[in-house]
């Protein structure tokens, strides 16, 4: 589901900063609002009142550990090539999981 971008659920788009650098080590992605809000409380707190076509910002993450979070949220299962990232996970509030 994660790679389907193309699926009819409302779509939005995600820009992952960095904490040193927000605006230089930015990326965009595109993930499932009702997957994001139904898996956390913190993406469902961002999209209320939020326009369905609008992107949200995540600040203070590495892009690395938010695609394992997205991972995370989509199959309920770390990456299995991502010891440093797992361990990141582990060091993110808990309402992000």
């Amino acid at each position: 589901m994660l790679e389907a971008v193309d699926s009819g659920d409302t779509k939005v788009g995600v820009v992952v900063s960095e904490i040193h650098c927000p605006r230089l080590h930015s990326f965009h992605v595109r993930a499932h609002r009702l997957v994001l809000a139904a898996r956390s409380p913190v993406f469902e707190s961002q999209f209320d009142g939020v326009e369905e076509d609008r992107d949200i910002e995540v600040t203070h993450m590495e892009p690395k550990v938010f695609k394992a979070l997205l991972h995370y949220i989509y199959k309920d299962a770390l990456l299995e090539d991502a010891e440093s990232s797992s361990f990141s996970l582990l060091r993110l509030p808990s309402p992000f999981y």
